[in-house]
């Protein structure tokens, strides 16, 4: 199931996949994986049928190794007969290290971002949290809708809305549309407990630190013991 959800995603974003097996048989080469599969190549099979389990056609069962294979092109049920060459280990990591070269990765900041609550702007309004609540359960980031539910007027309604959209909540301003929705109320509470935890180990640590720090300073005893100790030495002199 999860190889057929691949092969359908990749065949309709354009990402090249390449499934391989050496189990030719029809639990394990599906029909819906090979409806997702344009191309398809096949060597030497023991049998007719495990040959036309892969090409739908006989013909695999009749070559000859070492290479020898039918190739499907997409759009078309004429095979093509090919020799595939051998590339040994070196060769192989030098096309992956020229095409990781010429082809660096693309990434973009802000899908790669993670949400992030910002816990502390409930304290800039006392309908934050209620407000939150509605739009996430209707899953509407509407100024008119925190109007009619909490009584509140337009600035206030609006102020919540865009202290959503910076806490991400929400998504950018479409004109009259409601605003997208980000993340459900569970996801949002999740999230919002996780951040929680991490301000209190934060807190935590740093007041081991600095019970650490006192127990490290001297105290009066020690003070008046290392008085006592100079003095002693002083007499001696």
């Amino acid at each position: 199931a999860y190889i057929v959800r691949i092969a359908q995603k990749s065949r309709a974003v354009g990402i090249h996949l390449i499934v391989a097996t050496q189990r030719p048989q029809a639990t394990v080469v599906t029909g819906l994986i090979k409806s997702n599969m344009p191309c398809r190549i096949g060597f030497r099979v023991a049998a007719r049928m495990d040959s036309r389990i892969i090409l739908d056609q006989n013909g695999a069962e009749t070559l000859l190794g070492q290479g020898d294979m039918l190739f499907l092109k997409p759009g078309t049920s004429d095979l093509v007969r090919a020799q595939g060459a051998y590339v040994d280990d070196d060769e192989i990591h030098d096309v992956v290290t020229h095409l990781t070269d010429m082809a660096q990765a693309q990434y973009h900041p802000e899908l790669m971002q993670l949400n992030r609550i910002d816990v502390d702007a409930a304290q800039g309004d006392d309908l934050y949290d209620e407000a939150v609540k509605i739009v996430l359960e209707t899953k509407r980031g509407s100024v008119s809708l925190l109007q009619r539910r909490l009584s509140i007027g337009y600035a206030r309604a609006s102020r919540i809305i865009e202290m959503m959209a910076a806490a991400g909540l929400l998504g950018e301003y479409k004109g009259s549309q409601a605003r997208e929705v980000t993340m459900t109320l569970d996801e949002y509470e999740q999230l919002k407990r996780e951040q929680l935890e991490a301000e209190v180990h934060t807190y935590e640590d740093l007041t081991a630190q600095d019970d650490d720090l006192e127990d490290d300073e001297p105290t009066d005893e020690d003070l008046d013991e290392e008085d006592g100790a100079e003095d002693a030495d002083h007499e001696d002199a």
